[in-house]
């Protein structure tokens, strides 16, 4: 994953753990604990290619962004 999508990785993995906890906390409960994880989303941060000119601005320094276009086309399939 490119530098800059620290807060998208992160946000995806706490989803998945606090679903993981819920269903056993509710399990016993008979209850059914459920995430639903949508594929790639077309943003800022997944246009254009890794290797491109896709950049943002943090702190005063660029930061490429983007996707190996060889995954993109996977995603895309």
């Amino acid at each position: 994953m490119p530098a800059g999508q620290i807060n998208y990785s992160a946000a995806k993995a706490g989803i998945l753990g606090v679903t993981r906890t819920m269903a056993k906390e509710w399990g016993r409960y008979k209850v059914n604990v459920n995430a639903v994880a949508f594929g790639p989303i077309r943003t800022c941060l997944t246009e254009g290619s890794v290797d491109g000119d896709s950049k943002i601005l943090v702190e005063n320094k660029e930061i490429k962004v983007g996707v190996n276009p060889a995954l993109l086309a996977r995603w895309s399939g």
